[in-house]
């Protein structure tokens, strides 16, 4: 899962972005987009949701795909991402207690 994940990301956030963007999703309210792309109309939005790396997602996203922006979901592989950071300590504590309390979206499998 993290030479995908991390393959995805590389492949997304390409030499075309002007800002690179990282959200996560929580709930299907696309306000927060119109937003992101209101002060960045050329940057990159990379969407980490497990519920959104999906047909369903690519749909409650499209009306956003058009030729400028950049939008995409990715399941996050949560470990790469705090590998060698802060966080990496506190992760692996949680997922020894088996609770980690992140959005139901973001949840590592």
């Amino acid at each position: 899962m993290t030479k995908e994940f991390h393959g995805r990301v590389l492949e997304f956030f390409n030499n075309e972005c002007a800002v690179q963007i990282l959200m996560t999703w929580i709930s299907p309210v696309a306000l927060d987009l119109e937003s992101v792309f209101k002060v960045h109309p050329h940057g990159c939005l990379l969407i980490l949701s497990r519920d959104m790396d999906f047909i369903q997602g690519y749909k409650i996203l499209k009306p956003l795909l058009d030729p400028k922006h950049r939008v995409a979901a990715i399941t996050p592989d949560l470990s790469f991402m705090f590998k060698k950071t802060p966080a990496e300590t506190w992760f692996e504590e949680m997922m020894n207690l088996g609770e980690i309390p992140f959005p139901k979206s973001i949840k590592p499998h």
